[in-house]
């Protein structure tokens, strides 16, 4: 090998920058990505298949769906029983429901749709948008007529804390319950009891009529922390909240919803607007600023618009239909692709006694009934692990290299071959893009020719006439049916339907200026199949020959 080609040659991996859609693929860092979809980054900068997501199925093999069949399901907390039975607390048009991880199956608790959840002494706590709410236990279900109607609840401090509903008058109150105490003379009062002696509710109000309401509240280290839709604050009171004070954390970032808010160890992650914060010692740092950008993804009709759960260390951010998913540990941002569209995961602890791990449960968010394999609204499931020996999903983990142009921008070089080194055990599309001057688009337009006079506006377009059928959405090109120089190559030197790691030699042979590279990897997220695994890209690169100026 020559010494200028060793010169040349650059190992591109350790991509610990993750991905950079923000900037043009030219300028971001060697270490970044400009795409990279259903791949995780490990601590070493090697990427791995993300996890599988999985419909849940009981032990016929049956498909677990929403209790109330037809209507959308949305998971609002879990339940952990005295005696360790673990529940998720789900909602239908108008009931609540909880559902056993362990029998799998659906109860009814509430002939309303609750709002929100909480656990206080064994019991499951309700409230409700349209009702009073109540608490559920053993089978009975007991209201509580002097709850005021709550978008959500919380319990803090041995009482009930919750905020009005959106679009009323009660969009910025929040609410809380009395303590159960044995007081003097005989006199006492009742956590159940959200008013005081005289009848009146216990609140106090933030800011009514500037235009925000309250759209989540979380507990902090001593107080209350509420966020609005463009605003935060917090609550903290000594013995008696009516004698608490309401201080001003943040004027212009708040949460965008309810599902806009996760807790993460001693610190809440909250999407307001394009931007995920994480929320610290009253302090917002934003995690994707200038780096990640949501483009939503308007392929299909949502139930919802932003929502954010934790899986692991993971914080899956469902964006306008997008999903992106940031690593706590390695800070390293990815794309997912799912045909299950989901929207977030509710996490069901571990018991203490139990060494198996968390358990996490997810809903769709889309809002088309029918879906691959599924007639009905259903749920999903999704492990801590890259390899599922439960459930499978077929998927397709991608990635695009930055433009490299190894220091000398304007110099022709050339691509003797280039290697890459994998773990797979199916085929690979491996693809290198030289990249050109954007040619200026033709003064006359392919459409143009279709007019049949002056004054005939109605113009065939060839995107149309490239339909192969009525429900072909997918037009062909006139312009550019092919980027000019690209090679693809379908590596297949291995045997197939066995994971192994290989280092295979793609003899592409082209001149360029700049350059970069892509990556296709299959997998079912099952031991035969995954994790599919890149561990470095090494381009072989060397200087054009040059002709003498005699021979021209």
């Amino acid at each position: 090998m020559s010494q200028i080609i060793r010169e040349r040659s650059a190992p591109l991996q350790r991509f610990t920058g993750g991905l950079n859609n923000y900037w043009d693929q030219s300028s971001i860092d060697d270490s970044e990505l400009a795409s990279v979809i259903n791949f995780e980054f490990t601590s070493n900068g090697a990427l791995t298949s993300r996890p599988p997501i999985y419909l849940e199925k009981n032990s016929s093999n049956v498909v677990i769906k929403t209790p109330a069949a037809s209507e959308p399901l949305d998971i609002i907390g879990t339940y952990i029983r005295q005696d360790g039975a673990r529940f998720l607390v789900g909602v239908t048009d108008d009931k609540t429901w909880i559902y056993n991880v362990s029998t799998k199956a659906w109860t009814q608790i509430a002939t309303f749709r609750a709002s929100d959840c909480t656990q206080y002494l064994n019991k499951i706590v309700l409230c409700s948008e349209t009702q009073a709410g109540g608490y559920w236990e053993a089978g009975t279900f007991t209201s509580t007529p002097t709850m005021p109607r709550l978008g959500g609840i919380e319990l803090f401090q041995t009482r009930f804390f919750g905020f009005g509903v959106q679009g009323t008058t009660t969009a910025n109150i929040v609410y809380w319950s009395n303590v159960s105490t044995a007081g003097p003379s005989g006199s006492s009062t009742s956590v159940w009891n959200w008013e005081d002696e005289f009848g009146a509710k216990l609140y106090v109000e933030i800011g009514g009529g500037d235009g925000q309401w309250i759209t989540a509240m979380a507990q902090g280290y001593n107080d209350i922390v509420i966020f609005r839709n463009r605003s935060t604050y917090r609550y903290s009171y000594g013995e008696l909240p009516e004698e608490g004070t309401m201080q001003v954390m943040q004027q212009d970032i708040g949460a965008e919803t309810r599902r806009s808010v996760v807790k993460f160890e001693n610190a809440h992650l909250v999407l307001s607007g394009q931007t995920l914060y994480l929320y610290q010692n009253y302090l917002y740092y934003p995690l994707n600023s200038e780096k990640v950008r949501f483009t939503p993804d308007n392929a299909y009709e949502r139930r919802f618009e932003h929502a954010i759960s934790m899986v692991g260390s993971r914080c899956i951010v469902f964006h306008n239909g997008a999903i992106y998913c940031y690593d706590m540990e390695t800070r390293t941002w990815s794309q997912w692709t799912t045909s299950s569209r989901i929207g977030y995961f509710v996490t069901i602890p571990r018991r203490f006694e139990d060494e198996q791990e968390e358990l996490y449960f997810g809903i769709s968010g889309s809002a088309e009934l029918d879906a691959p394999g599924i007639t009905d609204y259903s749920l999903y499931r999704i492990e801590d692990n890259s390899t599922s020996s439960v459930g499978s999903e077929e998927m397709t983990c991608s990635l695009r290299t930055k433009i490299y142009d190894f220091n000398t921008p304007v110099e022709w070089k050339r691509l003797y071959f280039w290697t890459t080194d994998i773990t797979t055990a199916r085929i690979v599309r491996a693809i290198a893009v030289p990249v050109s001057i954007r040619e200026e688009a033709l003064a006359v337009h392919w459409d143009e020719l279709s007019s049949d006079g002056q004054y005939d506006n109605s113009f065939y377009t060839w995107d149309e006439l490239s339909r192969e059928n009525e429900f072909d959405d997918r037009f062909g090109t006139w312009d550019r049916p092919k980027t000019p120089g690209t090679i693809e190559t379908v590596i297949e030197d291995f045997p197939q339907g066995q994971l192994i790691r290989m280092e295979t030699k793609l003899d592409n042979s082209l001149r360029f200026r700049r350059i970069f590279f892509e990556l296709y990897l299959s997998c079912d997220g099952t031991a035969a199949t995954s994790p599919v695994q890149v561990f470095s890209i090494i381009p072989m690169v060397g200087a054009k020959a040059k002709i003498a100026r005699e021979a021209n």
